[in-house]
């Protein structure tokens, strides 16, 4: 546009002529001075750059092992003059939902650093220019899933001779040795790889380096998940639903008092004997199963029994005692030494008496008369069997634990049965407290483990 003379202007400032092409700053004094728009309508310079194109993310450890590098490519138009630079905003971190601006350059890749908080992030790339940004919300997008674990979610290198590196869906990538260190890989370990991770504690319980042999099987032997025979050391005796005692392993047959009625099996007891006493009075047991060990000949003691489990169904609410257990005596058909609430001889086992236990005790005496006495907090049930158990902790003698139903409910571990002292009977007995009444129970089953 060429230079013409504004008469409004001239005759306001005669003889002085005054330039007004577009853009041009108005004398200061005569007009407040503007800056015009740097985009002119139509024009393509000057303006906001156009949208990144292709954008892709990756993952890798940083250097401290609890945060993780993430890498942000993308692709620009080279010809778009208006592109200043490409801007990074993360979202979803932390539990965050609003976008954060984490980095900017001019070129890719755009690295930045994030802690490894496991959480799946989205990352939105923006192009900025000198004279605005292109839409955030139709910006081009992608998400990656951070790595979380106790650790960081990679190795930092801390176990020497192994080298730790990143891996997707892999706690631990190993590379350049042919085992792992003893330590170190908490948590679960899965692998399909050679050399497997060596299990050395399960739940925290160390467990046996020793050589399995076949049929061999992991028990716990008080200290470690021992490596033990498959087919466990055990004798026991049962009601065989004929109105007879069956034993197994252990030639001595039990003995028994009371009349016996066999008991069919149902669908949720298996077959059994009742056994009752008769409706006198007595000072002695008059309703027993005992299974004789020999105490005599010395051939089991309290140090090699590992768990006696017994099944039993007492009747009798009233006028009646209930002992279920490991007892040194010698069989007591028609004797008062179990007929007796605190009896003068070594006895480990489950005691109840009416009119003076409302639950069942944990009991553990010896032969001077001493003894330890704990309510397990269990009433006794009339209608079905209870399965009564016994622990003997290590088979050291030193802590007995007592479990009804296979709930732990009582433990003890003062006035017991020495280890080398011989115990003669796995029994259940009862009797009906020197009273003219009828004192039963069902018999199914007891069984001893030995070490």
């Amino acid at each position: 546009m060429s230079s013409t003379s504004n008469p409004k202007f001239e005759h306001q400032n005669p003889g002085v002529s005054r330039p007004t092409r577009l853009g041009t700053l108005l004398p200061v004094g005569n007009q407040v001075s503007q800056i015009r728009g740097g985009a002119i309508a139509g024009s393509t310079l000057g303006g906001a750059p156009a949208r990144g194109q292709e954008v892709h993310a990756s993952v890798a450890p940083a250097s401290s092992g609890n945060t993780s590098s993430v890498s942000v490519t993308f692709h620009r138009d080279p010809s778009d003059a208006n592109f200043s630079q490409a801007k990074v905003y993360v979202s979803g971190y932390q539990g965050n939902k609003s976008r954060i601006l984490v980095a900017a350059s001019d070129s890719g890749p755009i690295t930045f650093v994030l802690n490894n908080s496991g959480a799946s992030i989205s990352l939105i790339v923006q192009a900025s220019g000198n004279f605005g940004d292109a839409p955030i919300d139709s910006s081009p997008a992608t998400g990656v899933r951070l790595p979380q674990s106790d650790a960081g979610g990679f190795g930092t290198g801390t176990n020497t001779g192994l080298t730790l590196t990143g891996t997707t869906g892999a706690l631990v990538k190993k590379s350049g040795t042919s085992s792992l260190t003893t330590t170190d890989l908490s948590g679960d370990v899965t692998t399909n790889s050679t050399p497997a991770a060596t299990v050395v504690k399960i739940q925290g319980v160390p467990v046996s380096n020793f050589p399995p042999n076949i049929s061999d099987t992991l028990r716990y032997d008080g200290t470690q998940w021992a490596i033990m025979a498959g087919d466990p050391r055990v004798i026991g005796f049962f009601g065989d639903g004929q109105d007879s005692i069956g034993v197994y392993v252990d030639a001595q047959q039990p003995v028994t008092s009371g009349s016996k009625i066999a008991v069919a099996a149902t669908a949720t007891e298996s077959m059994g004997i009742k056994h009752a006493s008769a409706a006198s009075a007595s000072v002695n047991s008059t309703a027993l199963a005992e299974h004789g060990m020999g105490a005599s000949a010395g051939k089991f003691t309290f140090g090699t029994c590992y768990r006696f489990t017994s099944r039993v169904m007492p009747l009798n609410n009233t006028n009646a005692r209930y002992w279920i257990g490991l007892g040194k005596s010698a069989p007591q058909f028609g004797s008062p030494t179990y007929a007796s609430n605190t009896p003068n001889t070594a006895l480990v086992g489950f005691r109840w008496t009416a009119g003076t236990d409302t639950n069942w005790q944990a009991y553990c005496g010896v032969s001077s008369g001493s003894n330890t006495i704990v309510d397990i907090g269990v009433a006794p049930s009339f209608t079905a069997s209870t399965l009564f158990e016994i622990i003997n902790v290590g088979g050291t003698s030193t802590n007995y634990k007592f479990l009804l139903n296979g709930s732990l409910d009582a433990s003890i571990s003062s006035t017991l049965p020495t280890a080398s002292e011989n115990f003669g009977q796995l029994l259940f007995c009862a009797d009906n407290l020197n009273t003219a009444n009828v004192c039963s129970a069902t018999f199914f089953w007891s069984t001893l483990m030995l070490n």
